[in-house]
């Protein structure tokens, strides 16, 4: 039988201990997953041979790519494997409230994932699946996208997918509900809308980095995750030329940290508590880019760095209300 490309499915299950498999129970709409998997192999070649005579692997892992567009729902699983994993606060209405603040010091727990990809004809699946860079983009140019990558170990072929998951409701954002603030204090945060901004792009990478000991339980993966020094946080942002775009200029001369607020409010989750996300940042200008056309609009873009305020006691917060009590 032919294995169609079009009849390629993902399903996602939280792993109660990262590492050990789950089935995967929930399938989300609005993000799709690409898997890849990464064989590393060394060569033999004993002296005065021309060619080798073998090849022997050493490491086994997997590179899981996943785009599509940000939905209120689906974002729960994104957001709780990258920043923090959270217990969500019943808001009362049929809505919960789920609150990502990754720590400046201390390690963050979070969500790993057991995934299954594939369809009927043939499936796999692999377990420790941690997101390891997330970006968000929006304007209105089209949908918001979201993209990034996951890493996991010891992909299985040919398996059975769990049956019957559980379809997430597809809640997308869409451009007409997204606004953007900047503010020079994480107080006024949300205070002073950018009336002239046409795209933000946030993005989260190099998160968490594995481990690998000499463990022959282990087989070819990986042992644990830890998290990495090379984490960065940047924020885009295109702005017009004037007034308001250009004080960012200035904000950089003096270098400034200035507070971000992207907000989304959807419909009602609840009888009475909308969808929303906030992703607040506090940034520091790091780059500067040229003077150029937008759409017939004269605009310049700005590179912020992710940083942690000490008076805020923060770098990054995102607050997402939706439906999902639990992973």
């Amino acid at each position: 039988m032919t294995n169609a490309t079009v009849f390629q499915v993902s399903q996602i299950g939280l792993e109660t201990t990262p590492g050990t498999l789950v089935p995967a129970n929930h399938r989300l709409q609005s993000v799709g997953f690409t898997p890849a998997v990464n064989l590393e192999l060394s060569p033999i070649r004993p002296t005065g041979s021309k060619f080798p005579i073998r090849t022997v692997p050493i490491r086994e892992w997997v590179v899981t790519r996943f785009q599509g567009n940000p939905a209120y729902e689906d974002l729960t699983y994104f957001l709780s494997g990258i920043l923090s994993k959270v217990t969500p606060t019943n808001g009362g209405d049929g809505s919960y409230d789920w609150t990502f603040t990754p720590s400046q010091s201390s390690a963050d727990t979070v969500a790993t994932y057991s995934l299954e990809i594939g369809s009927p004809t043939r499936a796999g699946r692999f377990n420790y699946g941690l997101v390891n860079s997330l970006e968000l983009e929006f304007s209105r140019e089209g949908l918001p996208s979201i993209s990034g990558e996951m890493i996991g170990r010891n992909y299985e072929d040919n398996i059975t997918m769990t049956s019957s998951p559980t379809f997430i409701p597809i809640v997308p954002i869409v451009p007409e509900q997204v606004d953007v603030y900047l503010d020079s204090t994480y107080s006024d945060l949300g205070s002073t809308k950018l009336d002239r901004n046409f795209r933000v792009r946030l993005a989260l990478a190099n998160r968490f980095r594995s481990v690998w000991p000499l463990d022959s339980d282990l087989g070819l993966g990986y042992r644990a995750h830890v998290e990495s020094g090379d984490f960065e946080g940047r924020v885009e942002l295109l702005l017009q030329v004037d007034t308001q775009g250009m004080s960012l200029l200035e904000s950089a001369r003096d270098g400034d940290t200035l507070f971000m607020r992207v907000e989304a409010i959807g419909p009602l989750a609840g009888t009475t508590n909308p969808y929303k996300l906030w992703i607040d940042a506090a940034l520091g200008i790091s780059e500067i880019g040229e003077f150029a056309d937008h759409d017939g609009v004269y605009a310049i873009q700005y590179t912020g760095l992710v940083v942690y305020d000490s008076s805020w006691g923060k770098a990054i917060e995102v607050n997402l209300t939706n439906t999902r009590s639990s992973l």
